[in-house]
């Protein structure tokens, strides 16, 4: 994951001098540029997160905690538990000949609960604003129930519920037990972070509905952001978008839930049918699309893991992204891609960001043929492609992640106002 440096953000200027606010969660994106906003803007109390937020893997982490790196201020404000990644890697070894792929979950869910627990010890008393994600904030909310009734707990959700994932799965792929299912053990801690929050961030319509009609007043619809210094698009002439093959790209973990073989068989179809098509690839592949991958690998120009700081090279070389996924929460590719100026064709519900027929395509769910029908529209109508370009660079700019920030100090204003009123 690449970071945004402090250097790189701006200033946003405060409304409430005296607002506190802790963050707790997995050392995400979001939770990355939050922080170091909010930081800037003095609002940050303190970060409890598995690694410190100026490095990029677990593995950096230790080599800056063995320096006592002191260079960057907000390391001081920062609860590393970098245990979390110790425990998850000795579950996933020690349990894996009784478990199996069952090893994965059984190892996430128990580091995610050991996180929860051991990041409750590290919670201040005084935050006025506590922003935890989903799996990881059920202590630190029950706590601070108890010990400072008066802060807020802000629940954010990264993905949709783990039910709405298992009915996904059984519908659209049966009872294969090779697939990795979320524990029935999450359900109870998410449904009771749910109960216990004051309010859910959710990033998009597709995760909120997967909250099964939840009182409408507590969900609030927050896009994430993307960063359009980094993802931008290079100048092109008309020759790109007039040439007779298309490039398609996939950026993602490479399975079947992302629709990853759904779009391999649109792009096959297409080609049968004398269209010239290139699929170009980024991503790790999944163990249980792994044989499966090796048999079509001769068709793809697979890139591989491509660093997050090279991306931007990839979409510019390609003319539109395809993400027909059976669920997302509002892929952070599509973001980028949309900044990079690509139309993106996705599942329909999964992005807020996309706009049927003006930046991109809607697909219906587990539809080939209907896959197949949107990228073919693209290849017939590259006057569309030149307009959609544009317009996606346009949505993108208006959904960075300081605009997300500007959203999300203003729900923790408001919030504050209705407490105070009580």
């Amino acid at each position: 994951m690449d970071i945004t440096t402090i250097d790189n953000i701006k200033k946003s200027g405060k409304k409430d001098e005296n607002m506190k606010i802790t963050l707790i969660g997995r050392p995400s994106r979001e939770l990355t540029y939050l922080a170091k906003q909010l930081y800037i803007d003095q609002y940050l109390q303190k970060v409890i997160t598995f690694r410190y937020l100026d490095v990029n893997d677990s593995r950096e982490t230790i080599k800056l905690f063995f320096r006592l790196k002191k260079g960057n201020e907000i390391n001081k404000l920062t609860n590393a538990v970098l245990s979390t990644y110790v425990l998850n890697s000795l579950l996933r070894k020690l349990s894996h000949p009784f478990l199996k792929q069952s090893s994965i979950e059984f190892a996430h869910h128990t580091s995610d609960k050991y996180f929860s627990f051991i990041a409750s010890n590290y919670l201040p008393l005084n935050s006025d604003i506590y922003h935890g994600w989903m799996n990881y904030s059920l202590n630190s909310f029950k706590k601070i129930s108890k010990k400072n009734p008066k802060g807020i707990k802000v629940l954010e959700l990264y993905t949709i519920h783990p039910d709405s994932i298992r009915k996904i799965h059984k519908k659209y792929f049966g009872e294969n037990t090779y697939f990795i299912f979320p524990s029935q053990k999450r359900d109870e801690i998410i449904d009771e972070e749910i109960e216990i929050c004051d309010a859910i961030i959710a990033p998009s319509e597709f995760v909120k509905k997967s909250l099964n009609n939840l009182d409408d007043s507590k969900v609030h619809i927050i896009p994430f952001g993307t960063d359009c210094l980094k993802f931008f698009p290079k100048e092109k002439g008309n020759d790109f978008y007039f040439q007779e093959e298309l490039v398609v790209l996939f950026v993602g973990n490479i399975t079947y839930t992302k629709g990853f073989d759904l779009l391999y068989n649109a792009i096959e179809f297409l080609r049968n049918k004398k269209r010239k098509i290139k699929f170009k690839v980024v991503g790790s592949v999944a163990e249980i699309y792994s044989s499966r991958f090796k048999t079509i690998i001769k068709n793809i120009e697979y890139l591989g893991r491509i660093p997050h700081d090279k991306l931007n090279d990839v979409y510019n070389s390609a003319h539109l992204l395809a993400l027909p996924s059976y669920y997302e929460s509002g892929p952070l590719v599509a973001y980028e891609a949309l900044a990079a100026g690509l139309p993106v064709i996705i599942t329909e519900n999964m992005n807020p960001l996309v706009e049927n027929g003006k930046n991109g395509y809607f697909t219906k769910i587990n539809d080939m043929n209907d896959v197949a029908d949107k990228i073919n529209r693209v290849y017939e109508n590259r006057d569309w492609l030149v307009e959609a370009s544009h317009y996606a660079r346009e949505t993108a700019l208006k959904n960075t992640w300081e605009a997300r920030y500007s959203n999300l100090i203003r729900l923790y204003e408001q919030l504050l106002k209705q407490r105070s009123e009580i």
